[in-house]
């Protein structure tokens, strides 16, 4: 689940927390698909969002882009 929603200057940020955040390997694409099913399901624009997890240390952030999908056999997001 999303742990964290926020609006900041038009942008609409998905956070999720992670205990350990800098050795997480699929956290990107967990918070990613929230972004994604997200978008669809309110029919805004993926450009509208922000996605990001984080620790107590670190915070990592990205704007999500269909062409992340582009080309990647399904087994790279499992």
């Amino acid at each position: 689940h999303i742990d964290l929603l926020r609006i900041e200057d038009g942008k609409i940020w998905i956070w999720d927390y992670k205990p350990n955040a800098f050795e997480e390997k699929y956290a990107s694409t967990q918070t990613y698909f929230y972004v994604l099913m997200l978008s669809q399901r309110t029919k805004i624009d993926l450009e509208n969002f922000r996605c990001g997890y984080f620790d107590t240390s670190y915070a990592y952030f990205f704007k999500p882009e269909l062409k992340m999908l582009e080309n990647k056999p399904l087994i790279e997001f499992l």
